[in-house]
């Protein structure tokens, strides 16, 4: 008797159940398709002795670098009597990050800076700032005798958006 009476105000409810569990399936099935579609970085075709470059260490090396480089940056300005130190700190800065991008492509090799723009970007940006700094702290200065009168921090601070 208790099986009638609540059958009639079951049954739509059973129907709702039914249609939400097709849909939960088929939202579980483009979920899983769409990690698929994600591109994968290919293994390395480089010497195996340089995987240490993907490590979480060497990540927190070179986000601890990134921003000791923005800290000096920012504190440079104020302490006039130090720019010759600061100078130098530049110029170590500068060498990590021609070691560290040296390294991820030697290891990487052209996947480092081909395929989908999702996953290479970051490399592109890297690439462009380590260029500038070449140029302007390098480069410059041996074609002008001098320093550069080129400003480049700016370009230096996106380092900002790694971390």
């Amino acid at each position: 008797l208790f099986d009638k009476i609540t059958a009639s105000k079951r049954k739509p409810l059973e129907v709702e159940l039914a249609e939400l569990q097709a849909l939960k399936t088929q939202v579980d099935s483009e979920l899983e398709v769409s990690r698929q579609e994600a591109d994968p970085m290919p293994d390395p075709p480089g010497p195996e002795d340089f995987s240490f470059v993907d490590s979480n260490w060497f990540g927190a090396i070179c986000n601890f670098v990134v921003a000791a480089n923005l800290l000096a940056m920012f504190l440079a300005p104020g302490m006039k009597d130090l720019q010759a130190e600061f100078k130098l700190t530049d110029q170590i800065f500068l060498a990590w990050y021609v070691f560290e991008l040296g390294m991820k492509t030697w290891y990487h090799q052209r996947n480092l800076f081909c395929g989908p723009l999702s996953r290479v970007w970051w490399h592109w940006l890297d690439l462009g700032i380590v260029v500038s700094g070449i140029v302007d702290q390098w480069l410059m200065p041996l074609i002008l005798g001098g320093s550069s009168t080129i400003d480049v921090s700016a370009i230096r601070s996106l380092r900002l958006l790694r971390l």
